[in-house]
């Protein structure tokens, strides 16, 4: 008859355990969060916007002006609002002031925020004013209408436009 040579359990499951705890502590160590002074801000979006309508806004180089706000009610029946809702225009100017990039507009990159922090996507109104879709080089601007639908009841507060993944250019709608 053989022998075989058997590992004794219990020390075979310490040691499982043991290197189970130790790559858990080296994951876990990599999920704290980073030290005071090195924090990435998720957002440049300032909680209540000083700008008022009419003024320019700037960060890193972009600039974002508010020029118009009032209801635009849909030409076509397809895109009009579901009952209790409104569809809002909004009337902007996009710059590229200084910025290091080109910088590239789209309406989708613009929501409406409104005073409970409730934020709206921005619809292409199809009509011949609307925010023209370009890159802007530097010291290019462009003017057009963006629109929004939103209930009823509620106040605009400020529009927020991507720069990119981590940076917005804020304007508030105040008089």
């Amino acid at each position: 008859m053989k022998k075989t040579h058997r590992l004794p359990v219990i020390p075979l499951a310490i040691a499982v355990l043991l290197g189970v705890s130790l790559a858990c502590a080296s994951v876990s160590s990599k999920d704290e969060p980073p030290k005071a002074g090195t924090e990435k801000p998720l957002s440049q979006t300032p909680a209540n916007p000083t700008s008022k309508l009419g003024e320019a806004v700037e960060n890193l180089g972009y600039s974002l002006t508010v020029t118009k706000i009032e209801d635009r009610p849909s030409a076509n029946s397809y895109d009009a609002p579901k009952p209790g809702y409104k569809r809002l225009g909004v009337e902007i100017i996009v710059g590229n002031v200084s910025g290091a990039e080109p910088l590239d507009v789209y309406y989708n990159y613009l929501n409406l925020v409104d005073s409970h922090g409730f934020v709206y996507k921005a619809d292409y109104g199809y009509e011949e004013e609307d925010l023209a879709m370009v890159t802007l080089n530097l010291g290019e601007k462009v003017k057009g209408w963006v629109y929004f639908v939103i209930p009823e009841d509620v106040t605009p507060a400020y529009i927020k436009y991507k720069i990119d993944s981590d940076n917005f250019l804020v304007a508030g709608l105040g008089e």
